[in-house]
């Protein structure tokens, strides 16, 4: 079957009419459609599985799609803006990359690994006025929450969680210089919850850091203040972690800037402790 819209009719055109005829005949399975960039536009499909078939560009705005499937079929381009997905099949397309997913509506859709699919979304770093009130980041946050949920519902926890952290992203880029700055040290700790290795490798610099910061100024050792600990990067990395985890052994202590400074670290270090865990755990609970 070749089914194309040359003319570049409305849905009421070749292409909705073809669809019409093979649902009276109670076709289900149609193989080797070529869409490419056809206007289908508003189409409503039922029950349909459109088979090795290429749909590269094709328009289908505002659609009406229950229990379609694209088996070893092409989806790339294809504008979905608007539409209502039900019960729709895609594991099995071939490449569904550069979908125009914003305002679409899931219900049951199954989705195709990432590879397929593609890691960022057309929107993201678009220039696109076309929705008045909505940039193209708003478009992006929309796709990336959508597709987000649904890997979660899939149980593909890591593939949802990067759209998590891309979501993240766009709420960091569209958001006030406050919600930026939060945001930013949220990634920059743990990747926004979802890695914690990210937490760990702060902390070190955060302890190390510290210790740096100790050298020149004054800390009291334990042989009294006749005998100040000045300039010495073991010591001052001993007190960083001794600080940073709230231990307070006593044996060393700080003196002037440094009591200020310690106070910082130790706090630092209690949130930091607690942020670890809460994203050790969560990654460890999926």
């Amino acid at each position: 079957v070749a089914v194309g819209d040359p003319a570049g009719l409305a849905p009421h055109g070749l292409v909705a009419a073809a669809f019409r005829q093979a649902e009276q005949r109670g076709v289900i399975r149609i193989r080797g459609l070529h869409l490419r960039g056809a206007d289908m536009q508003g189409i409503s499909l039922r029950l349909k599985n459109l088979q090795h078939s290429d749909l590269t560009g094709a328009n289908m705005h505002n659609a009406r799609l229950n229990k379609v499937g694209f088996d070893f079929s092409v989806l790339d381009g294809v504008d979905f803006e608007g539409s209502i997905l039900e019960k729709v099949d895609l594991r099995r397309t071939t490449s569904v990359k550069g979908i125009r997913w914003f305002e679409v509506i899931f219900d049951g859709v199954q989705l195709p690994e990432l590879e397929r699919i593609g890691e960022r979304c057309v929107y993201h770093g678009e220039t696109d006025d076309s929705v008045p009130g909505k940039t193209s980041q708003d478009k992006a946050e929309f796709v990336y929450r959508n597709l987000k949920e649904q890997y979660k519902l899939k149980g593909d926890h890591d593939t949802s969680g990067l759209f998590y952290e891309l979501e993240m992203d766009m709420r960091r880029v569209t958001g006030h210089a406050t919600d930026r700055a939060w945001f930013t040290a949220l990634w920059l700790m743990c990747g926004y919850g979802e890695r914690p290795l990210r937490a760990v490798f702060f902390s070190l610099a955060v302890v190390v850091g510290y210790a740096l910061a100790y050298m020149p100024l004054q800390l009291i050792g334990p042989n009294g203040p006749d005998h100040p600990i000045h300039g010495d990067f073991a010591d001052g990395l001993y007190f960083s972690i001794v600080t940073f985890a709230t231990l307070g052994y006593g044996d060393i202590r700080p003196e002037g800037l440094a009591k200020w400074l310690a106070v910082s670290e130790a706090c630092l270090g209690a949130f930091t402790i607690a942020l670890f865990v809460f994203v050790f755990c969560r990654r460890m609970v999926r």
